[in-house]
């Protein structure tokens, strides 16, 4: 305990290099740390959250074999890094133009000058967002609340998370509009937070496909729109990503099923072409 309140940041990259014991180690101390009276900690984890999702399911093993099947309904490695994880972050694809000037810059040591705003600039914008997002809230509160949608978890620890995540994702996409950049309607944004607080475990392998993302979105869309019930939409899978359906428990969640049948009219797919965050 700490006598008076205090607050600084802490940064641990690459923690999914470490060894399983040590991961496992790393997040007890986090909670740990979380839990001091009068000290605001954050802590800024650069992983892979496949890795360590592996490695945490690796050293509870015993725990989790004593678990009902019920509760598998994603990967407990992803389950437990969420109780921590207050605002996951994937860093998105760079753009064409992007890879041929950091080529241009690095290999062939030519300077970059492009018509864009800023990097100070950028920030004084948002700075500005978020001196007037209370005005932009109720706009995006109304997606969230849409009778006709899915809705936020019951649990305030994941409600909160959800929050975060659909405020940063709403940032985000001001700043690609500043930038020019293709960037995504709101339902789009509700659904991909809904899909990836949710679903994890089925977010992730989207994902790591790349620029594979929007057609495998698309499949799986189309599959689940034009199947009447939920047994129909599951053999389409297994026929076409036998693997996935397998190994990812979220696959086989009904409620998945009915997302994107909830979800048919938001297009997800085009926004994983305005790139993944």
């Amino acid at each position: 305990m700490f006598p008076t309140k205090i607050s600084f940041t802490i940064f641990i990259d690459d923690l999914d290099r470490a060894t399983p014991k040590n991961i496992a180690s790393i997040m007890e101390a986090i909670n740990r740390i979380i839990a001091i009276e009068n000290l605001k900690c954050n802590f800024v984890l650069g992983m892979d959250s496949q890795v360590v999702a592996a490695a945490l399911e690796s050293e509870y093993e015993r725990v989790l074999s004593k678990l009902p099947k019920y509760t598998k309904n994603n990967t407990m490695g992803l389950k437990f890094m969420d109780k921590f994880v207050q605002l996951p972050i994937s860093l998105p694809s760079p753009e064409p133009t992007d890879v041929k000037n950091y080529i241009k810059s690095t290999w062939l040591g030519q300077a970059i000058t492009e018509d864009k705003p800023s990097r100070d600039e950028i920030i004084a914008q948002i700075d500005e967002w978020t001196s007037i997002y209370s005005e932009e809230l109720e706009e995006v509160a109304e997606r969230i609340l849409d009778d006709s949608k899915p809705q936020l978890s019951s649990n305030p620890r994941e409600i909160k998370r959800q929050l975060n995540m659909m405020r940063y994702q709403y940032f985000m996409t001001l700043v690609r509009n500043l930038l020019s950049l293709p960037s995504p309607s709101l339902d789009q944004i509700h659904a991909w937070v809904m899909l990836m607080a949710t679903w994890p475990d089925v977010a992730t392998r989207i994902k790591k496909s790349g620029n594979e993302s929007p057609k495998i979105i698309q499949s799986i869309d189309k599959m689940a729109t034009s199947s009447k019930k939920f047994e129909t939409w599951m053999r389409k899978l297994e026929k076409k990503y036998p693997d996935e359906v397998k190994e990812i428990p979220g696959f086989s969640d009904k409620k998945l099923y009915d997302f994107f049948v909830q979800f048919k009219e938001s297009n997800l797919y085009k926004y994983a072409e305005t790139g993944f965050y």
